[in-house]
């Protein structure tokens, strides 16, 4: 049996987006999972392997990094960034 599950359509066309091509793109953001071959999730931790492209423009600046793994935390999901001091974390508006 098929039950439709209505969902907000900015967040819809995302996950096709994601499950279609491996890529989202959102404000000059880019993840892309299409190199992923493994996805393992366990204690709050997704991680992919090999990591994940990340591709972010701010203004004249382009930065350019993989992803190892996505953590919830209390308010928000952390995305660690392979080889930098810097992480950002999710929060909901």
């Amino acid at each position: 049996m098929q039950y439709p599950i209505k969902m907000d359509p900015a967040l819809y066309e995302l996950l096709r987006e994601l499950l279609t091509n491996g890529i989202v793109t959102q404000d000059g953001k880019t993840l892309d999972v299409s190199p992923v071959q493994d996805i393992t999730i366990r204690d709050g931790v997704m991680r992919f392997n090999p990591p994940a492209k990340i591709v972010a423009d701010y203004g004249v600046i382009k930065i350019q990094t993989t992803v190892s793994s996505l953590t919830v935390r209390t308010g928000g999901i952390r995305i660690e960034i392979d080889n930098s001091p810097i992480d950002l974390e999710l929060k909901p508006k």
